[in-house]
């Protein structure tokens, strides 16, 4: 039950990501984005980390390479091609081919895949993962499994390859996903005893946060690289505690409510196709009011694009399943 709870927690987490991508130049997204938005990508690194850490313990290397060519690879280069005939129909300074060759991370002209710039989270997810799996293999074979070596190796590997090598977006997503890594085990296997004192725990870690954000906000931010900065991503990290506390919080009813069991599994697609939707929208909306524009992307798109998903996966199952890599 308490990954049913998480899992209305990322659900809550896509709608940000959409929200954040609904961004035109209006004087409330820079607030609003900042204020609710900015945890939402480090907290679906970080759940990445604890879920791999998990699979990597229970199933042998070929298929958990097999599991993320499935679940990441093929909808990710499906999605970046649908995003890339959206894109077309909008002028674009990108030429085809280096749109290409962004979409396979071999230019380096930009982190963001051409035509679903939304899918570099998960393009920076499947290196990070392939990275893993050697490391976990040699920490096993030859340093008996020592966390604190597999620990730093993959944190100085992932930091190195997202800085220098390739660009994979900010540095500091391989570290939400290590930081995952680290303590998956831990807060999968215990019992809690007592939920009162992890909620309290988690309540205290969320006002942390927000003073911290506060703090953020009081000394300056970057609007649209909001985890830029140490302060930004400390209070990220204190939410994200908070949060996986307080999910003991959710009512079970809630959890088997049929509304929410219908549309919460949806969150992969959603994430997968609001990008260059979102993009063509606010293309041929350009002459609107920007701040009309982006409470009404911000109403209507969360709800047209789950009602698509819910539509695709109750008639075309199949393609369903394919598009958001068989969950």
């Amino acid at each position: 039950m308490k990954l049913n709870k998480i899992q209305i927690i990322s659900f809550l987490a896509m709608l940000c990501v959409v929200w954040w991508h609904c961004y035109c130049g209006s004087f409330i997204e820079r607030w609003f984005i900042p204020c609710f938005c900015v945890w939402s990508v480090p907290w679906f690194f970080f759940l990445s980390g604890v879920l791999f850490r998990k699979t990597l313990n229970t199933k042998a290397y070929g298929i958990v390479i097999w599991l993320k060519v499935r679940s990441l690879l093929i909808p990710y280069i499906i999605w970046c091609c649908i995003g890339a005939i959206i894109t077309y129909l909008i002028p674009s300074r990108v030429s085809v081919l280096d749109g290409v060759l962004d979409i396979f991370c071999i230019s380096s002209r930009k982190i963001h895949p051409w035509g679903n710039t939304a899918l570099w989270y998960v393009r920076s997810l499947l290196i990070f993962m392939l990275l893993t799996i050697p490391i976990d293999y040699i920490n096993k074979k030859f340093f008996r499994n020592r966390r604190y070596v597999f620990q730093i190796i993959l944190l100085a590997l992932i930091l190195a390859i997202s800085h220098y090598l390739i660009r994979l977006g900010p540095s500091s997503s391989g570290f939400y996903f290590v930081m995952g890594m680290t303590v998956s085990e831990r807060i999968l296997g215990c019992k809690r005893d007592d939920t009162r004192k992890s909620t309290i725990a988690g309540l205290c870690f969320i006002l942390v946060a927000a003073l911290l954000r506060c703090i953020w906000f009081w000394v300056g931010y970057d609007f649209i690289n909001g985890g830029g900065t140490l302060l930004a991503n400390v209070s990220v990290c204190f939410l994200i505690a908070g949060l996986w506390n307080i999910a003991d919080l959710i009512p079970d009813r809630l959890v088997a409510f049929n509304v929410i069991c219908q549309f919460v599994p949806l969150t992969a697609f959603v994430y997968f196709m609001h990008y260059p939707i979102n993009d063509w929208i606010k293309y041929r909306a350009r002459g609107l009011n920007s701040e009309f524009l982006f409470i009404a992307l911000v109403v209507c798109a969360p709800i047209s694009y789950l009602l698509l998903a819910w539509i695709v996966k109750k008639y075309f199952g199949r393609v369903y399943s394919v598009l958001s890599g068989g969950r």
